[in-house]
Formats: C-alpha cells, structure tokens, sequence
C-alpha cells in the first residue's frame, strides 16, 4: 500500500469520526497535534522515571543516614554507661 493511499484511508477514517469530510489541512493538523499529543505524554514519562529514580536515591541516602545515626547513637549511650 502507498503513502498516497494510506494517507486517504486515514481521511476517510477521520471524515467518519467528524461526521463530514474533512480536508489535507484538517488531517496534517490532525498528525501533527497526535504526533505533538504523544510526545508530550513520553516527555512526562521520561521526567516521571526521572523524579522516581531521584526519590529512590534519596530515600536510599536518608535511610544511610539513619543508620549511621542510629549507630552513633548506640554507640554514644554505651559509652555513657561505661563513664
């Protein structure tokens, strides 16, 4: 099949769902809204991994920390009792 044949089984398709005809213009402004519509949807995927990963490493670093407080403070209590 053609790109000239796919593109006119693609504007009969939409003519259907608009309920008329619709033009070359309409169907490019079609592709290019859908094409700009998915890009933004993989962008907010892409910051949305992003944003998760940093609070997995975050969260990664607070709970060492809490360790090594938890640490300092057992360690600090034995040395209390053995003054």
């Amino acid at each position: 099949m053609s790109k000239d044949q796919d593109k006119k089984e693609n504007i009969a398709e939409w003519s259907k769902l608009y309920g008329r005809q619709i033009t070359e213009e309409e169907y490019r402004e079609i592709c290019d809204n859908l094409y700009n519509f998915f890009t933004l949807l993989h962008e907010a995927d892409k910051k949305d991994k992003k944003r998760q990963k940093d609070a997995l490493l975050q969260k990664d670093s607070i709970i060492d920390y809490s360790v090594y407080l938890q640490t300092f403070l057992d360690t600090s209590a034995l040395f209390k009792f053995a003054t």
